[in-house]
């Protein structure tokens, strides 16, 4: 399974470009009208009463002339107070859409240009720098679920550092890119988890530690969302250092029991399989082929003395001992790495290792093998 946080989010609402169509908010195309603009969506209006005022700084260079105007309506029933420059707007002004939307803040030949608010009909808002009509700078945007994000933009989307928060509490910090966390970040879950390291497109993508409010531990490398090659440690001393495919332990690895039994070798979906080398805390030891958690094939068996016997297993069963054969070792050939080709999970990742089976316990080599 993939891992990916779900605290990614992009400005949905319709943007100011696609409100400030080229040639629909001229003077020219405008009528004067006694009706005040006044805020009647009780949404926009409620979270413009909470907001401060904009902390605007205007200069005035002497070289533009602007006028200052009652409201002007336009085509589309929108109302606009504001400064025009001739039949522009340009310098502070307010702008109210049918459906309720409001924008206010500073326009430059016809486009919100500086500092800037708008407020959408659905709970959403932003406040920060504009530039030629998009979210680009410093900027807050909050959404009607209580997620919000603060930090910069560019083209408006997420893009540099910044603090996305979801309404369910979960937090990163960190770097984005094109509206996604991409780079250097801090995830901190909703249940305690947390995740620092590299990202990739709102994935866990290169070097990370991921952190379980009970303890476990991973630290090690990342692709496309999944645990590539690292550490996995519990709480209780045991401990596995290799390949993981899919979340299971692959290819090679070792595991580590908490009395010091240790499994080096081939696994596979999470089991011992192929040549590994299993050594109890006593001394006591079986290298050999395995299959799918079970001594199955070829081994040898030490005793406590390191007094070694040859036989043959299946199924973890010792079927005969014989005599040791001079055989070529076979050369592994490291398999090509496979990652799920499903996209990225929306839930925070949860450790699907499975806990070593019986058949791995410490004491699953002293009996019916030997």
């Amino acid at each position: 399974m993939r891992s990916r946080t779900d605290s990614s989010k992009s400005a949905r609402s319709q943007s100011v470009t696609e409100l400030n169509k080229p040639g629909d908010y001229v003077l020219s195309a405008a009528t004067e009208t006694q009706q005040p603009l006044e805020i009647q969506n009780p949404v926009v209006h409620a979270i413009k009463e909470k907001l401060k005022p904009l902390d605007l700084v205007t200069e005035d260079t002497g070289e533009e002339k602007t006028s200052c105007l009652g409201p002007r309506e336009f085509k589309d029933g929108s109302i606009y107070v504001g400064s025009w420059l001739e039949d522009v707007r340009h310098g502070y002004g307010k702008h109210l859409w049918e459906n309720g939307t409001y924008l206010e803040g500073i326009w430059e030949n016809g486009k919100v240009h500086g500092l800037g608010r708008v407020i959408y009909p659905n709970g959403d808002y932003y406040e920060g720098k504009f530039e030629l009509n998009m979210y680009e700078g410093e900027g807050l945007y909050v959404w009607a679920d209580g997620s919000s994000y603060k930090g910069n933009w560019k083209a408006d989307l997420q893009d540099g550092m910044g603090t996305l928060t979801s309404a369910d509490g979960s937090t990163y910090t960190g770097n984005f890119e094109g509206g996604m966390k991409h780079g250097e970040g801090n995830l901190i879950m909703k249940d305690g988890s947390t995740y620092v390291g590299r990202f990739w497109k709102n994935c866990f993508g290169g070097q990370g530690v991921y952190t379980w409010p009970d303890g476990r531990k991973y630290e090690g490398k990342y692709g496309y969302g999944q645990k590539s090659t690292g550490k996995f440690t519990w709480p209780s001393g045991a401990s596995y250092n290799g390949d993981f495919e899919d979340d299971l332990f692959s290819d090679e690895g070792t595991y580590q029991w908490p009395d010091g039994s240790v499994y080096m070798g081939r696994w596979r979906r999470g089991m011992k399989h192929g040549y590994g080398e299993y050594k109890k805390a006593n001394g006591v030891s079986y290298k050999g082929e395995w299959y799918n958690d079970l001594q199955h094939g070829k081994g040898v068996f030490i005793n406590a003395q390191q007094v070694e016997q040859f036989g043959t297993w299946e199924k973890g069963k010792l079927i005969a001992w014989g005599e040791k054969q001079e055989e070529e070792q076979p050369v592994q050939n490291e398999p090509e790495r496979k990652y799920s080709d499903s996209s990225c999970n929306s839930n925070p990742p949860q450790v699907q290792i499975q806990q070593m089976r019986d058949s791995l316990s410490s004491d699953s080599l002293s009996s019916g093998s030997w």
